[in-house]
């Protein structure tokens, strides 16, 4: 593995997850998307 990759893959796995665990409580709290918008309707 090279030293960029491992400099930058914990921050990426972070990302991911995040973006995962927002897409996750909208959908499991059925949060209105004028409140809390999930990420697959910004993108």
């Amino acid at each position: 593995m090279s030293a960029r990759l491992r400099e930058y893959l914990p921050a990426a796995v972070v990302f991911v997850a995040a973006i995962a665990l927002w897409e996750g409580v909208v959908f499991a709290f059925s949060i209105q998307f004028y409140l809390l918008p999930a990420p697959h309707v910004i993108v």
